[in-house]
């Protein structure tokens, strides 16, 4: 009775301050405001996209850049040693993209390490002309006028990012998004990364919008060359050389399409959760224990409690709501359903087995993205200070 009181009420108040934590990150999270109606902006500004193999989306992101209005702009897209119909479908664009406006470059295996997007992107960057460069990825697609809003925007600012709307099947949505939400928000509140005094920096790889010099004082992408979470790094360079920088969302702008399989999104949390933690084993194993006692604790505490008749029995109650409250906002804030709630829980646990995973597998055989492996034994595994600060 006792321990079964001490344990849940443990639980219910690590939900409270889940709950809590949550809510003040999605109420600090700044929206885009749409352009007023001043003059365009003054500038031009340069996208590059780093594409490899994405012929299901490259088409839709290239034109929905080259549609935007009001702002001078060129697009490059960068392919990667696409093997697929990506070159095929950039050379139809550029038959009748607008003069000037359209450039593609293809690059070859990125050297000795150097991770495979962030070649693509030096490359792109080196090619590029103008005031500002944005980075983008070849699955995020770009409503009208949004172009304009963020060089409003950034008129005041040397760096800016956007938070996109994130799509995929319902199913996958409720098991992956909310323990990437809870992720984020829990180490990065937007209310710090958006303080100049504070050193937590963000970034979101679907928009990295940058001042040339700013670009280029902090190093560009070969400054983070062996960084498998580039945006986060470059954010963080861009703030620690005192460059006035902002994250708001941009969900009502951007929309990005990431996973259409469990696979894929198994690959995607691999990919990236070990640098997430900053590449440190410690502070992984920490993570995977937490989320997996706090997603799994409240519904096998009550199944115990029943399955024992325990004295406990309403006591888990108060953990299993606040529970429930926390997860619903993960589940709002990340566009989902209510109806998918249920799966939630569990979507947690897989994310606590992917950050065990990809902290196994860069000490191991290697962490594989996009056809090509990185860190294989440990090796090539950025030093640097950590991404937190």
């Amino acid at each position: 009775m006792i321990a079964g009181a001490f344990v849940s009420s443990l639980l219910g108040m690590a939900w409270v301050a889940v709950a809590e934590r949550l809510r003040a990150a999605l109420r600090a999270l700044r929206p885009l405001e749409p352009a007023g109606g001043e003059p365009p902006p003054p500038g031009t500004l340069c996208i590059v996209v780093p594409a490899r193999n994405e012929e299901e989306g490259i088409e839709v992101c290239v034109r929905s850049l080259l549609g935007q209005e009001g702002v001078r702009h060129e697009v490059i897209v960068v392919d990667d040693g696409s093997t697929d119909r990506t070159a095929e479908i950039l050379a139809s664009i550029g038959k009748d993209a607008p003069a000037g406006r359209f450039r593609t470059l293809r690059c070859g295996e990125p050297p000795p390490g150097w991770i495979g997007k962030n070649h693509a992107c030096a490359q792109g960057a080196a090619a590029a002309e103008g005031e500002w460069i944005l980075f983008t990825d070849a699955d995020v697609r770009f409503e009208p006028g949004t172009l304009r809003a963020d060089l409003d925007r950034a008129s005041g600012l040397d760096f800016l990012s956007l938070v996109p709307t994130i799509e995929c099947p319902p199913v996958l949505g409720a098991l992956f998004l909310p323990g990437l939400c809870l992720g984020i928000w829990s180490t990065f509140p937007p209310d710090r990364v958006n303080d100049p005094k504070d050193p937590l920096a963000l970034g979101s790889g679907a928009f990295l919008l940058f001042r040339r010099k700013t670009y280029d004082a902090i190093g560009g992408h070969g400054a983070v060359r062996d960084h498998i979470v580039e945006d986060i790094s470059l954010a963080r360079r861009s703030k620690a050389g005192g460059h006035r920088t902002a994250l708001l969302d941009g969900r009502a702008y951007l929309h990005t399409r990431m996973y259409e399989t469990f696979p894929e999104a198994w690959e995607g949390i691999t990919k990236s959760a070990f640098g997430g933690c900053d590449f440190s084993f410690p502070r992984a194993l920490v993570a995977a224990g937490s989320l997996a006692l706090v997603a799994l604790g409240p519904p096998l505490g009550l199944l115990l409690a029943v399955a024992t008749s325990s004295a406990s029995l309403p006591l888990w109650a108060l953990p299993l709501l606040a529970q429930l409250v926390a997860l619903g906002r993960l589940s709002r804030g990340a566009g989902l359903s209510l109806l998918f709630l249920p799966l939630v829980p569990f979507g947690l646990a897989i994310w606590s087995a992917g950050i065990l995973a990809s902290a196994l597998r860069a000490r191991g055989e290697g962490v594989e993205w996009k056809g090509r492996r990185y860190y294989a034994g440990g090796t090539g595994i950025p030093r640097e200070a950590s991404l937190r600060g």
